[in-house]
């Protein structure tokens, strides 16, 4: 029987570039790409990446340019009547 394929989450993703590459975000951006993030915005400002994708993040990690990545956080409102804690 063959081994089925382990398929991983697509997860919101903030990746944030280093100072070396803040001048070629764009190329970081297209190696993000390679590796299988779909880049949603490329904040030139800030040196910061965000998509989603189901890359692992040791291997976004190991892109050169890239300092840290890292899931986005979910915010939300509770419901009317919850205890917001």
């Amino acid at each position: 029987m063959p081994k089925k394929k382990k398929v991983r989450p697509k997860r919101n993703l903030v990746v944030t570039v280093d100072d070396e590459h803040m001048t070629s975000l764009s190329d970081v951006a297209d190696r993000l790409r390679a590796a299988g993030l779909t880049v949603k915005n490329v904040m030139d400002g800030v040196g910061a990446i965000t998509g989603h994708g189901d890359a692992s993040l040791t291997s976004l990690r190991s892109i050169k340019g890239v300092k840290a990545v890292e899931e986005e956080p979910v915010l939300g409102v509770p419901p009317p009547g919850a205890d917001p804690q």
